[in-house]
């Protein structure tokens, strides 16, 4: 059922930026590092934004993610859009 789940990467400062759309479990998860940062579930449409802190350079900076339909991802990092690549 990989048409249910949408995956996307970027990269801050070469470090890996995830994030997972599921429609079965109705939830979108944001990675940074291996390290869950950020999450939300949805009821109806699984679309919205994500904001969180990461720790980068021994400073904390704002994460931001925002999923939209058709199934498009924005990642920002301490204000700084990423160039996001669309895995499935």
């Amino acid at each position: 059922m990989a048409w249910l789940t949408t995956k996307w990467e970027a990269s801050y400062d070469r470090h890996p930026v995830l994030v997972s759309r599921d429609e079965v479990t109705r939830g979108i998860v944001v990675m940074f590092d291996g390290r869950v940062v950020g999450n939300k579930k949805w009821s109806w449409i699984g679309t919205g934004t994500i904001e969180g802190l990461i720790e980068h350079a021994g400073r904390t900076v704002p994460l931001q993610v925002k999923v939209s339909p058709p199934w498009r991802c924005e990642i920002m990092v301490d204000g700084q859009p990423l160039s996001v690549t669309k895995l499935k």
